[in-house]
């Protein structure tokens, strides 16, 4: 779909929705999923877009927060 640029077309209209799970993996780990999806509209034409999100959080010590991450949201 070829949208014009949202921001110079006359009437728009556009939205979003984020969700997020956190599993508790173990007393110092968690998984994080989440998933963005996007709408929008310029003159009659509409998309839209889901973007997929994980995180993994790891907790050695009370003071320390290690994180990996890959998503496009």
């Amino acid at each position: 779909v070829s949208l014009p640029k949202i921001a110079e077309a006359p009437g728009r209209n556009q939205g979003g929705l984020f969700a997020q799970a956190t599993l508790m993996t173990s007393e110092r780990t968690n998984l994080e999923l989440g998933l963005r999806f996007d709408y929008w509209s310029t003159q009659g034409k509409a998309d839209v877009a889901a973007d997929p999100r994980i995180r993994f959080v790891v907790n050695p010590t009370e003071e320390l927060e290690l994180h990996a991450a890959f998503g496009m949201a």
